[in-house]
């Protein structure tokens, strides 16, 4: 320990930073320098979970307050510049210690308060509105306090919002909000530009009004009372708001008007999107749909009203009839998991670079001249022939990932490509066992054939049988000469396990098994023998990834 004094002041602070609180006091006792170093650390992160055992927490809460205000009455230093306070509080004979520790906290100048009170995650409705939950009120005049996260408290009915005047974040989670409150807030604190309301509780039509806000989320929201058969109608009136994210999956919660024109971002999860709300979106360049079902008229009105829209994501959507993706501007098109009736799909976009597919859908046709990458899971999609002709005449592709399952490969078209300017291409195949001799498991490195400028290829079979050592010993013997003829390939790629992309930029990452040591063998076989054998191409790179 003589050492660790001798550190240099900004290493010391910086382990300091890194210590829960309750750490941070020890250190005092261990040298003579530091018996006042735990009061220069000005971001306190103070958590019952890290103080006392997770069997006994119920019994040491009072123990907790009054450690906690022992703590704030002898902290020695001038400033705090934020407090994360975590603790169950479940009786509110102790809020004069959490009352005292906020206005200590704020009077050194606090800008950053987040006080969680809750034992539940979970929006449970009777936990919410119990009268035992820690009531928040403000009185300070003179404050810093910029960003403010309350976590199932109640918000006094005689709570100064004016002097909130220099709040820019606020985060409300679990809490029992009254009409009068967020009216309140957003009238008077006139610098909020991030706001966040989740799993909070309402009983009446909620209307987000304020010029200043910039960034909107509003997730898993409940009602109050669970017989109310009603509608709560969400309006939202914000000059400067950039992004909105917005889910409704426990509610009944129904967009109305969004009057939003510098409205860049939109993330919805709800039970439906009427085509009204894309009116004014003149300046919207992304928007992700998720398990939302889409009336007829919606994109029709999306792509007529937001004439900048850039990257556009279906994620478990339902449509109601067949759909065109039609935009001159959209530059990235995600289509994900489609479980629904098998409708048409046309696509003309002038400028589409990126186009992630999977699902149900029939594509008829697709109109991009300058799509280069495209991402294709064939996996329930029947019509194996038709989705490869498709593919086929999208001639300048640079990267192309297709999904296969074992079954696909049998119903292969027998031309594949050309791909003429094809300089990534991405296999993963599973979904059976490929250890079968007479299976035609190799027809599907035909495109690799097809693609004489090809650079990087990778394979991931997602088969962990015990044939799957064989399975790459015949893809070397069988293919010896494609190897040997490739003279732009550089990097060869072979993936084994279920680590597989899933489209949108999510990856899928499965559990192994015990058999993943073979397919980790066959592997090592291939990367091996080719080295051996390709003599020729001395700079192509070998890489074998098991997960």
């Amino acid at each position: 320990m003589d050492e660790l004094p001798d550190l240099p002041d900004c290493v010391l602070s910086y382990i300091f930073s890194k210590l829960p609180v309750v750490d941070l006091l020890r250190t005092s006792v261990l040298s003579k320098k530091w018996i006042h170093e735990w009061g220069s650390r000005t971001d306190l992160n103070i958590d019952i979970h890290n103080m006392f055992n997770q069997d006994t927490l119920h019994k040491t809460y009072g123990d907790f307050l009054v450690r906690l205000d022992q703590f704030i009455l002898h902290y020695p230093g001038a400033t705090i510049r934020s407090v994360k306070l975590n603790y169950p509080l479940e009786d509110d004979i102790f809020s004069d210690i959490v009352d005292n520790f906020i206005s200590q906290v704020i009077s050194k100048g606090a800008q950053r308060i987040e006080l969680l009170c809750s034992k539940h995650n979970s929006p449970d409705i009777h936990f919410i509105t119990g009268k035992d939950t820690y009531k928040f009120s403000f009185t300070h005049t003179n404050h810093s306090l910029n960003y403010l996260h309350l976590q199932n408290c109640r918000l006094s009915p005689s709570i100064d919002f004016t002097q909130l005047k220099s709040l820019t974040t606020l985060v409300l989670h679990l809490l029992n909000l009254k009409q009068h409150m967020l009216s309140g807030i957003l009238s008077n604190c006139v610098n909020l530009q991030d706001l966040t309301l989740k799993n909070c509780l309402y009983d009446f039509d909620v209307d987000i009004t304020s010029p200043s806000l910039c960034h909107l989320k509003i997730v898993d929201h409940i009602k109050l009372w669970r017989t109310i058969h009603w509608k709560l109608w969400l309006d939202i009136y914000a000059l400067n708001l950039s992004s909105f994210e917005f889910s409704s999956r426990l509610a009944s919660f129904k967009l109305n008007n969004i009057k939003a024109p510098k409205l860049s971002k939109f993330n919805c999860n709800c039970k439906t999107i009427p085509p009204y709300v894309f009116c004014g979106m003149d300046k919207l360049k992304q928007l992700v749909l998720v398990e939302v079902l889409v009336p007829k008229d919606s994109l029709p009105a999306l792509f007529s009203n937001c004439l900048q829209l850039e990257e556009l994501t279906f994620w478990g959507c339902t449509f109601e009839s067949s759909i065109s993706i039609i935009s001159p501007t959209l530059h990235r098109l995600n289509i994900i998991d489609f479980d629904c009736v098998p409708w048409d799909l046309d696509i003309d976009a002038l400028n589409l670079s990126s186009f992630d597919y999977r699902g149900q859908l029939t594509i008829r046709s697709i109109k991009a001249p300058q799509l280069l990458n495209l991402f294709w899971n064939t996996t329930k999609n029947e019509q194996i022939p038709h989705a490869f002709d498709i593919i086929a005449t999208l001639h300048q592709l640079h990267n192309l990932s297709i999904n296969l399952s074992h079954s696909n490969i049998a119903i292969l078209p027998s031309s594949l490509g050309p791909f003429q300017h094809l300089r990534k291409l991405n296999l993963f195949i599973g979904g059976g066992d490929s250890s079968d001799p007479n299976y035609p498991f190799f027809r599907i490195l035909d495109i690799v054939m097809a693609s004489p400028l090809l650079q990087e290829l990778c394979i991931n079979i997602g088969d962990t049988q015990s044939g799957a050592n064989d399975t790459y010993q015949r893809l070397f013997a069988r293919h010896r000469h494609l190897w040997e003829n490739m003279s732009c390939l550089k990097k060869i790629t072979f993936e084994s396990g279920d680590r597989f992309y899933v489209g949108a930029g999510i990856w899928n990452t499965g559990s192994g098994s015990d058999d993943d040591k073979c397919v980790s063998s066959g592997i090592s076989f291939m990367c091996e023998r080719l080295k051996d054998e390709v003599m020729n191409n001395d700079y192509l790179s070998f890489c074998s990834i098991v997960d």
